[in-house]
């Protein structure tokens, strides 16, 4: 090419890509075409407006970068208060950072009442753009106060928010109790007992590792540490047996037995897992939800596969792992009631200062740190 043509071909180019993005620009400048928000017909919702002009969206190599800042506002259409509500945000459904969920909790929304559901988050999606709205915003599943459940639930968003329903009303009651006896004095205790807590509390993070492959690449030996189970008597899982390999401050590959001994069969169940490190300090490692093949007969046993592994990594380098043990976080029965431990199930088993903190109670103690003791006592009141 002569460098006549090439400059020519350059300065096209140029102008196109400058035409191209103009073009992209000004197709996005209106927020309507930014979210498109879907409800399913069992869903009783109704989209009132969405609000995303301060969104930004922009070509970088072959894929969109958006950058979604808004709000969608929703109309309660329902006869029940909603507690909850899960929406799945989709770029592009197969492409790596397309896709996103959004749960709300601790709502408390009548019928008749128009709630905000903001959106900030950051997706791709691969070029060419669409026509229409390049986002799409699909309600999962809304969850009532009477634990009723509305959506088609494809991300299991049921079982999800029935959990943190749960744990919100424990926790609610808990520090509802301390207020009527103590009043906000108690209160304000209460919550900065729990900000000293979630402050000190260490924790590591507990994930699914694969199918069995490589091992550790450390020098130490292996060593085999038999596996404890802590939580209430009446917990529906016992464990039967179980064991780990633990090489200094690393742990994976725990291999356990656990027996249902409710009254119903098991659908899912969730464990936390606790690491006692050589100073004699418990801390928890995440947890990890089970789900069976099938439903858990009474009185039937719930194997790890084989070739499932887990890991485990500390964050407090150069102190060994000397004892680690499970517990129940929840479990759902076959008709999808679900248990959870009480507080003073925790508290019996020395496992309330250990396990994460629930939503709720973040949520609580959120509120203190910037409104204070009062607007966490009328908080309390709105959900008796």
């Amino acid at each position: 090419m002569k460098p006549r043509n090439f400059l020519r071909w350059g300065v096209t180019a140029g102008l196109a890509a400058v035409l191209s993005l103009t073009a992209l620009q000004g197709q996005y400048a209106d927020p309507s075409r930014v979210v498109a928000v879907a409800v399913p017909d069992e869903v009783p919702l109704a989209v009132v407006s969405t609000e995303f002009a301060d969104s930004e969206i922009r070509p970088r190599g072959g894929a969109l970068v958006i950058g979604l800042d808004g709000q969608v506002r929703l109309r309660n259409t329902g006869a029940g208060r909603i507690r909850g509500i899960t929406v799945a945000v989709s770029a592009a459904e197969a492409a790596f950072g397309g896709r996103a969920v959004v749960a709300l909790s601790s709502l408390n929304v009548p019928p008749g009442e128009i709630f905000f559901l903001k959106l900030n988050l950051r997706l791709l999606r691969p070029l060419p753009a669409p026509a229409g709205a390049v986002v799409r915003a699909t309600v999962d599943g809304v969850l009532y106060d009477n634990l009723t459940f509305a959506g088609p639930n494809r991300l299991d968003s049921e079982r999800k928010m029935t959990v943190r329903e749960l744990e919100a009303r424990r926790d609610r009651e808990h520090f509802r109790a301390i207020l009527e006896a103590a009043g906000k004095a108690g209160v304000m205790q209460a919550m900065q007992s729990s900000l000293r807590q979630q402050a000190e509390r260490p924790t590591l993070a507990a994930r699914l590792a694969g199918r069995s492959g490589a091992a550790i690449a450390v020098a130490a030996k292996p060593r085999k540490l038999e596996l404890a189970m802590v939580g209430p008597a009446h917990a529906p899982l016992l464990l039967d047996r179980g064991s780990v390999l633990v090489t200094g401050a690393h742990a994976d590959a725990p291999v356990f037995r656990l027996l249902n001994r409710a009254d119903r069969p098991l659908r899912s169940f969730e464990l936390g897992w606790l690491i006692r490190d050589e100073d004699g300090i418990l801390y928890s490692a995440g947890s990890v939800p089970m789900d069976a093949a099938r439903p858990l007969a009474a009185g039937a046993a719930f194997s790890s596969a084989a070739k499932q592994r887990f890991a485990f990594r500390p964050t407090r380098s150069g102190s060994a792992i000397e004892g680690m043990s499970v517990y129940v976080r929840h479990a759902q029965f076959s008709d999808g009631r679900i248990w959870i431990p009480s507080r003073s199930d925790l508290e019996a088993a020395a496992l309330l200062a250990v396990v994460p903190v629930s939503a709720e109670e973040q949520r609580l103690t959120g509120i203190y740190r910037e409104r204070g003791a009062a607007a966490v006592a009328e908080e309390l009141r709105k959900f008796e």
